[in-house]
C-alpha cells in the first residue's frame, strides 16, 4: 500500500512544533493586542467563529504533533482537548488582568470551547484515517 503524502509530511515532528509554536505565537497576539492596535472591521462580526477556529486548529496541531510521537492514547486525546480549553480560559483570564484594554468574554471562552470540541473529534478522525490505535500510542 502506498503511503499518503500528505501525511508523510504532516508526519514530520519539526513541522508540526514549529507550526504549533507559530500558531500559539499568533493565537497570543490577536487575542491579546490591544484593542486600539486593531481598529474596527466587519471582522469583528465573526470574532466568534474566528475564536473557535483558532482554538480548533491550536488543539488539531497538539493532537497531530502527539499522535506522530505515537503519544495520542485515549486518555492524551482527552487531555489535548483539556489543553486547548484551558489555554483559551487562560487567555481570557489574561485579557481581563492585563492592562491592554480587552474584554473578557464569556462568550469568546465557549467559542474556544466548541473549537476544541470539534478538534477532538476530528482526531478521532484522523486517527482512523491513519490506522493509529492506543495500543501503538502505549508501545513506546
Amino acid at each position: 500500500m502506498k503511503a499518503d503524502p500528505f501525511v508523510a509530511i504532516l508526519a514530520k515532528k519539526k513541522l508540526l512544533i514549529s507550526l504549533l509554536i507559530l500558531w500559539t505565537i499568533l493565537t497570543l497576539y490577536l487575542t491579546l493586542l490591544p484593542t486600539k492596535y486593531i481598529g474596527h472591521f466587519k471582522v469583528y462580526h465573526y470574532d466568534k467563529i474566528g475564536h473557535a477556529a483558532m482554538f480548533m486548529g491550536w488543539t488539531y496541531l497538539l493532537g497531530l504533533f502527539l499522535h506522530f510521537r505515537n503519544k495520542l492514547s485515549n486518555s492524551m486525546l482527552f487531555l489535548t482537548c483539556g489543553s486547548g480549553i484551558l489555554f483559551g480560559g487562560l487567555i481570557e483570564i489574561l485579557q481581563y488582568i492585563l492592562p491592554f484594554h480587552r474584554d473578557a468574554q464569556l462568550g469568546d471562552f465557549v467559542a474556544d470551547f466548541i473549537g476544541c470540541a470539534i478538534a477532538y473529534y476530528l482526531l478521532i478522525l484522523s486517527r482512523r484515517k491513519f490506522n493509529f490505535s492506543e495500543n501503538q500510542a502505549t508501545e513506546t
